[in-house]
């Protein structure tokens, strides 16, 4: 959990700075702000989803996802959670808390470092992938926080149930999870990354957080797709 504790201190610590910067920043060096996050967002999920051992798994996946996701309304609820926190503990703020827990969270919790470093880190107590991780966070949580304001600070909590979940999750089964199982996973994060990217870029409201249940569906489908296989080899 070290790596866990260590990256949850450079988002407090990156978001700390960054409502402090956020008194000197202008309205056009806010647009420009959000717009290159917006576009490093969708280089960064363009990269994981290209990566997918099988174009079709990850589309299939992806939409699956997003239609048990808006079932359970994902986003609403957390939507509601968030709104609650920042009743109850900003009624001061001037930027929404929820919009930048919502978008922080998704940003530092969805995608192939925090699921494969935090694997590593359940299995080998190999850190480098968090460390390196963290230390984008870091910059990301300054930018955002000047931005989004203090909610991204909220996010470090996110980290420590999302991540540290997955690093407990990790020591128990993590030896049961392929290569492609974990490049797929990531594939499917790469997408919801995007997702966020436009919805920097274009302020637009695609409800990124819907489509989190697709990120898992490729363990299944790999578990499913050999017997499938044989089954078909029959007709």
């Amino acid at each position: 959990m070290l790596a866990v504790f260590v990256n949850m201190l450079a988002v407090i610590a990156g978001g700390t700075i960054g409502l402090f910067m956020k008194k000197g920043i202008r309205a056009e060096t806010d647009k420009a702000i959000h717009t290159c996050m917006g576009l490093a967002l969708l280089v960064m999920g363009m990269g994981s989803a290209l990566e997918s051992t099988n174009a079709m798994i990850m589309i299939v996946c992806a939409v699956v996802g997003v239609i048990i996701g808006e079932w359970i309304d994902i986003h609403g609820k957390m939507e509601q959670l968030s709104l609650w926190v920042e009743k109850t503990f900003a009624k001061d703020a001037k930027v929404s808390f929820a919009k930048g827990f919502l978008n922080s969270t998704l940003l530092f919790c969805v995608g192939s470092m925090s699921i494969v470093g935090s694997i590593e880190a359940g299995l080998s107590h190999e850190y480098t992938t968090i460390f390196t991780k963290s230390l984008l966070d870091f910059v990301a949580a300054i930018i955002m926080a000047s931005t989004l304001g203090i909610g991204v600070l909220g996010s470090a909590a996110s980290i420590f149930i999302y991540q540290g979940g997955i690093t407990v999750l990790a020591s128990f089964i993590g030896q049961l999870l392929t290569t492609p199982m974990i490049t797929d996973i990531s594939a499917v994060g790469g997408l919801c990354i995007m997702a966020l990217g436009f919805n920097f870029i274009r302020n637009e409201q695609i409800k990124v957080a819907n489509m989190i249940p697709g990120i898992f569906l490729p363990v299944l489908v790999h578990i499913v797709l050999p017997y499938l296989s044989q089954i078909l080899s029959f007709f």
